[in-house]
């Protein structure tokens, strides 16, 4: 699915060009062509450091590695350069795009100050279920430490565990979307 700017690409860079030549100012442009003065400097500084392509809206959001996310926030986190800095180095399209990534690494900060990456759930066999149990109880209930090892979220380890210890390895099968088996006994009490 395609983005549509409000601005198109054309307008950007003739407004871009217009403060550059000094023919206007960017209040001026601000007030006439109804835009933020933020987006105007932030044109202005995107065209003038890395060129007209920089601030040109695609027709699709651009994808980004993890890797190249993680880097990011890692430059940002030390101080390595302002953001507009580390999104010129890492080539990333807007401050706010690694504000959003920054916000998200934050709040996936627990309480011990560790990260937890939040994972999409995955269905995990039985027997890696029992694994992933048996290292956490093995190591102390460390379920950071068994999140990294086993690549589940928090959740899903928590739950297993609890069930694992309230029901054992029955408890960990996973029978939703499943008929359920009645028993004899059942079939007989529904008969009487």
């Amino acid at each position: 699915m395609g983005r549509k700017s409000k601005i198109s690409n054309e307008l950007k860079i003739e407004l871009v060009k217009r403060v550059l030549s000094g023919e206007a100012s960017i209040k001026s442009l601000s007030k006439e062509y109804n835009i933020a003065k933020s987006s105007l400097m932030t044109w202005k500084k995107k065209y003038v450091e890395i060129g007209e392509e920089s601030i040109k809206v695609g027709d699709k959001n651009r994808r980004y590695s993890r890797e190249v996310k993680e880097k990011a926030i890692k430059s940002y986190l030390n101080n390595e350069g302002s953001l507009f800095d580390i999104c010129k180095k890492y080539d990333i399209a807007s401050v706010s795009v690694l504000n959003y990534w920054i916000r998200d690494y934050r709040r996936s900060m627990d309480a011990n100050g560790n990260y937890t990456v939040v994972k999409k759930h995955i269905r995990k066999s039985i027997d890696a279920k029992v694994e992933a149990v048996v290292f956490c109880q093995n190591n102390n209930y460390d379920y950071n430490l068994t999140i990294k090892k086993f690549g589940v979220s928090y959740q899903q380890i928590y739950s297993w565990v609890k069930k694992y210890e309230k029901g054992g390895v029955d408890a960990l099968i996973d029978n939703r979307g499943k008929r359920h088996v009645e028993n004899k006994d059942e079939k007989t009490k529904k008969g009487k």
